[in-house]
């Protein structure tokens, strides 16, 4: 069986007011989670239109299309033509779990929610001869999830072709998020286990990569064992969570020693003291201004934002040079300002107990964070 996998563009990647080069950062891993399900006769190929013109000449017996709100009328089009040329077509994501019925008028079967319990039923019924209209998702882990087919993907592409996802969701609840809507019906946030996390990083080349699970701190036990289990592998890393996962005791330490290598003994930079009992534990929407005097202190470049509907509640001014002379503590206070860019805020590295980190993606109003021990300032 020949089946294609195809990421259409979204509209503001191919728009000349926008920036192509952002959609070009991460290859679509979501796509290649499927094409570890099919069997080893099976003929696969993965397109991503944000990196390369797709052949639309080809004759799939099988084509899956992941869709976006903004490239819904993309996605829409290539499905048609395919079932015109007489493929069988899936489609799934964010966009036809959201708006199922305009969905299927352009698909043979669509998914809602998570594919990991229903594209194993739905490829054994398509072998049978009797696929369904419509899969839901009900059943939600990731412990029977195979290895992803890294081998379709086209790693000299992507900016970050060493990213990484070994989580779903997110623990939080946040009204303006996707995430319950898409999640409906089963568990919002789960983990693979450490053991399969362990190994998809092993399998990575080279010596940085990129967590892009919506909360990596989100389930602190798993963290914890995490950062553990990825010491002596010596690798940089980036991943995102919220400003509360820093007041978990020792684990913004563990994660920072996760990156030391297998001959360099202890952790590079090991602090002397706990974060958390530098930064109280305060109320979330007040991290902002408390979180800066702390991230100097720690060597950590912060944009913080906290959102209380959608509206600007705090903007952190940007603090630079000495972090004696630094005004940590100072923020705006704009509560009916639109969100805006965000400052930042970094300290040299021989004024640091820990390795040079970046604290980014603001979002959600438990103020999002992004963390980053992957950047070494010379």
């Amino acid at each position: 069986m020949k089946v294609k996998l195809i990421l259409p563009a979204l509209t503001e990647a191919t728009s000349p007011w926008w920036r192509p080069i952002k959609y070009s950062l991460f290859p679509p891993l979501g796509l290649a989670t499927l094409a570890a399900y099919l069997d080893d006769e099976d003929e696969a190929e993965i397109q991503d239109e944000h990196v390369e013109r797709l052949n639309l000449e080809d004759a799939p017996d099988l084509v899956v299309i992941q869709v976006y709100i903004t490239s819904a009328y993309r996605s829409y089009n290539i499905a048609d033509h395919y079932r015109r040329r007489g493929a069988y077509v899936v489609m799934g994501g964010l966009h036809v779990t959201s708006l199922p019925e305009e969905a299927a008028a352009h698909a043979d079967t669509i998914f809602l929610g998570p594919g990991e319990d229903t594209w194993p039923r739905f490829l054994a019924d398509f072998r049978r001869g009797w696929p369904d209209r419509v899969y839901r998702s009900q059943t939600r882990t990731l412990a029977t999830v195979p290895p992803i087919r890294r081998d379709l993907i086209k790693r000299r592409l992507y900016l970050v072709p060493n990213s990484i996802v070994v989580s779903r969701g997110c623990p939080h609840v946040c009204d303006f998020c996707y995430k319950e809507a898409f999640f409906e019906g089963g568990r919002s946030f789960y983990t693979q286990t450490v053991d399969a996390a362990l190994a998809e990083i092993d399998r990575l080349p080279g010596h940085h990569l990129y967590f892009l699970d919506d909360h990596l701190f989100g389930d602190r036990r798993f963290a914890t064992a995490l950062f553990e289990g990825m010491r002596g592998m010596g690798r940089l890393w980036q991943a995102a969570g919220t400003v509360n996962a820093v007041l978990a005791p020792d684990l913004l330490e563990k994660a920072v020693e996760s990156r030391s290598s297998a001959n360099s003994g202890d952790a590079p930079h090991t602090p002397s003291y706990r974060a958390s009992d530098q930064l109280p534990a305060i109320a979330p929407r007040r991290h902002a201004p408390s979180i800066c005097p702390w991230a100097v202190r720690c060597s950590i470049s912060v944009r913080v934002l906290t959102v209380e509907s959608l509206t600007l509640a705090c903007h952190v001014p940007v603090i630079g040079g000495d972090p004696a002379g630094a005004d940590a503590t100072r923020a705006d206070h704009a509560p009916r300002q639109p969100a805006r860019s965000f400052s930042v805020a970094h300290v040299p590295r021989n004024r640091t107990r820990f390795p040079s980190m970046t604290v980014h993606v603001p979002c959600a109003r438990f103020g999002v964070f992004g963390f980053t021990s992957a950047v070494q300032v010379p």
